[in-house]
């Protein structure tokens, strides 16, 4: 929490001032989570200040919500780049996450719990896994030293583990894997012990939404499909059934739980599959079907 509070303060994060009159101020809130090697042992225990943003209110504390995230295809694409030509993929990890942006609105926020200034009690008030590749390697290390002067971050080196996918590189190949996201997935949901299947689905017609009966608690079923949809990163073996998955998210029932399991029973049985990057031909080649 400490480390947390100072890394903020660093990066000028707030500015305390009095609270002002007919302002609405959310709280903040601390949140704590262990930090996992890809074998699962922990690397340390993370503490980070959370604004509650669930009682701004739009129009008036906000105006657009949005999340700016690179998409999948993206990294796949800018690593299979790497790979062929041969560039160093270097890995940093921000110290604390926050969001580095100006901002519009007037936003206040209550003074951490533990951390309140004792002269001012009553006064008032996020980029965290970074990839860097580049063709010239002293460009990589200039770039994080400059990073580093005015951010809190650590270099952790060539790519390892990131955002739950292991990455195992040696001279010409990189492989991806999310082994160690599948196990804690199985685990969340109760199945570590399910029976191994040797396919992600079962031949013949797709499941209805009229087959089988209603979910009584249909949030498992959308949290482990979001989940699902999430190794297909690294998986797209499974890419057909998650699809498939994703249609009953609004109604899903108990035959849309069997295929679900059935997709996890699949991983079970696979878990070292994953995504092999070998350096080839940049050659554009395109498929038709006979007819």
């Amino acid at each position: 929490m400490e480390s947390e509070f100072q890394a903020l303060l660093k990066n000028d994060t707030w500015t305390l001032c009095p609270r002002p009159p007919g302002k609405n101020v959310v709280p903040s809130k601390w949140v704590f989570k262990c930090k996992c090697h890809p074998n699962g042992s922990i690397e340390r225990l993370k503490a980070q200040l959370v604004a509650v943003g669930y009682l701004q209110r739009s129009g008036i504390d906000f105006f657009d919500t949005f999340s700016p995230i690179i998409k999948p295809s993206t990294v796949r694409m800018v690593l299979a780049l790497a790979v062929s030509f041969n560039w160093d993929i270097r890995q940093l990890d921000m110290s604390n996450a926050f969001l580095h942006g100006i901002l519009d609105e007037e936003v206040y926020m209550a003074e951490p719990k533990g951390f309140e200034d004792p002269t001012n009690p009553q006064f008032v008030f996020y980029v965290d896994d970074i990839l860097v590749t580049s063709n010239v390697r002293s460009f990589i290390d200039e770039l994080i030293s400059n990073l580093q002067l005015d951010f809190a971050m650590k270099d952790l080196g060539q790519l390892s583990y990131f955002l739950g996918i292991e990455a195992t590189r040696d001279s010409s190949d990189l492989h991806l894997r999310q082994t160690r996201y599948i196990i804690n997935l199985l685990d969340r949901v109760n199945l570590i012990s399910i029976r191994p299947y040797r396919a992600p689905c079962v031949s013949g017609p797709k499941v209805s939404k009229f087959d089988g009966d209603p979910l009584l608690d249909p949030s498992e079923y959308r949290h482990t499909v979001g989940a699902l949809q999430y190794i297909t990163l690294t998986r797209p073996d499974i890419a057909y059934s998650v699809n498939q998955l994703c249609q009953h998210m609004q109604a899903p029932t108990t035959a849309h739980w069997t295929a679900a399991k059935r997709v996890l029973r699949y991983l079970k049985t696979t878990l070292d599959f994953g995504l092999l990057y070998k350096p080839g031909s940049f050659a554009i080649n395109a498929y038709c079907d006979s007819d």
